[in-house]
């Protein structure tokens, strides 16, 4: 599934995440990198993936 092509989406980690809402009733994360490995988060780029969750999470609840 790839992110929509809008503003909604929340791209972090030189793209290799992508978050966004449809409807405003679910989440969806994509993290992978282009190569297909799980993407790997040092704690800043951690706090940042959480402080997003939180602001899509709001728009969702």
């Amino acid at each position: 599934m790839n992110a929509p092509a809008n503003d909604d989406v929340i791209v972090l980690c030189n793209g290799d995440i992508s978050i966004w809402t449809e409807s405003d009733s679910t989440l969806h994360i994509k993290c992978v990198t282009e190569f297909g490995d799980p993407v790997e988060l040092n704690a800043d780029e951690l706090r940042e993936l959480c402080d997003a969750l939180r602001v899509l999470a709001h728009r969702i609840a």
